[in-house]
């Protein structure tokens, strides 16, 4: 969902953009008034079209890549929360992108309540924001009236439009985010790998699969060159393999980060069975990820008949599914379902691998398939 619309300007054109944005979305915004979609890239805000409480933004150059971040926190906070943030941006005056990304991080350190006149809720929330866990018996122990009352008489409060601001100052502040690079926020939690990619003591985070330019935008933000600059690291695999997570782990560390982007890229877009892909990838004998990326691609070109382990289970297997849907139990003595199996195999040059049986189509070869797996399918842009 959009959180924040700007119109930029470059000389004499300007455009709306919404936040948050692919970086092809950005991209073609900022071709529209002649700008280009680089690492950092910075326009000239005329206009906060949405939401008001981000006025501040406006008549500045803004960073785009950390309004885009911005409004995917944003996106992620509830109604309060949200409320919250537009509530002390207006108390503190804030008027960067880096100042209100640490306001994200930074909310616990805030209590917003409506409506002011009710001092029980007030102290509620006041004391629930400062200890979020607080358990019943605490609870049912807290004089939140009382606490409430007290805030209100003090007026430690600040009115806003949103609601009155009380600061937790039992909950100190930090600064999460330097103004270099982002800190780690699953945006999506879509992902299939998270990357952690180190340069000189600084950590970015890579949500494969991602589009080239955010991956050549992290690395700039390192103040890396070229990505074997960084080094990397699984962060987290969503997927139930733990041989698939070894292989990324092998993978990010000695091949380039694009290419290993690439393979995620085909599995993610095929949305396909892992353990089939490990049975192609074990009939190839190559696990580089050029090759990888192209047998994803071509996935359809093989068969994997899973949970078969001899000539045996393959020939019934095959007579089964292949030859007769609805084989009658009297005729199975009369079938010699190893000869079955053999004869299949090697008609299709098939493999006994990860638990099953994996053979190739008629129509085309694993040669025309991995002719071209060595060009580079990634590079920093």
């Amino acid at each position: 969902m959009k959180q924040i619309v700007l119109n930029i300007r470059n000389g004499e054109k300007n455009t709306d953009i919404a936040f948050p944005c692919v970086e092809e979305e950005l991209g073609k915004a900022l071709a529209s008034i002649g700008l280009v979609n680089a690492p950092s890239p910075k326009a000239y805000v005329t206009e906060v079209v949405e939401p008001d409480a981000l006025c501040l933004l406006e008549s500045k150059v803004v960073d785009l890549d950390e309004v885009n971040y911005l409004a995917k926190l944003m996106d992620s906070e509830d109604e309060t929360e949200k409320n919250t943030l537009f509530a002390v941006t207006a108390c503190e005056g804030y008027d960067t992108s880096k100042e209100l990304i640490n306001l994200h991080f930074n909310l616990g350190c805030y209590t917003l309540v409506q409506p002011t006149d009710d001092a029980e809720a007030v102290g509620r929330r006041y004391m629930y924001s400062m200890k979020p866990c607080m358990t019943m018996t605490e609870a049912a122990n807290t004089d939140f009236e009382k606490i409430g009352k007290d805030l209100l008489v003090l007026k430690k409060g600040i009115q806003t439009d949103y609601g009155t601001v009380f600061r937790n100052e039992e909950v100190e502040g930090r600064e999460i985010y330097d103004g270099q690079v982002f800190p780690c926020y699953h945006y999506t939690g879509e992902e299939l790998l998270c990357v952690e990619a180190e340069y000189k003591d600084k950590k970015e985070y890579l949500y494969l699969p991602e589009e080239p330019m955010s991956i050549t935008k992290a690395l700039h933000r390192l103040g890396a060159e070229k990505p074997e600059d960084c080094a990397y690291q699984v962060e987290d695999f969503n997927a139930d393999s733990k041989e698939w997570r070894a292989r990324f782990e092998r993978m990010v560390q000695s091949e380039n980060i694009f290419d290993v982007n690439a393979v995620v890229k085909k599995i993610n877009d095929a949305d396909m069975e892992l353990d089939k892909l490990e049975g192609v990838v074990k009939y190839t004998g190559d696990d580089s990820a050029k090759v990888i990326a192209k047998l994803a691609e071509h996935i359809n070109n093989f068969t994997y008949i899973s949970e078969v382990g001899s000539y045996k289970e393959l020939g019934r297997r095959v007579v089964q599914n292949f030859l007769l849907d609805d084989l009658p139990k009297e005729f199975e003595k009369c079938i010699d379902y190893e000869a079955c199996g053999e004869i299949f195999a090697n008609k299709f040059k098939g493999k006994f691998l990860n638990g099953g049986f994996v053979y190739m189509s008629e129509g085309k070869s694993l040669e025309d398939i991995l002719s071209d797996a060595d060009m580079r399918m990634g590079e920093i842009q």
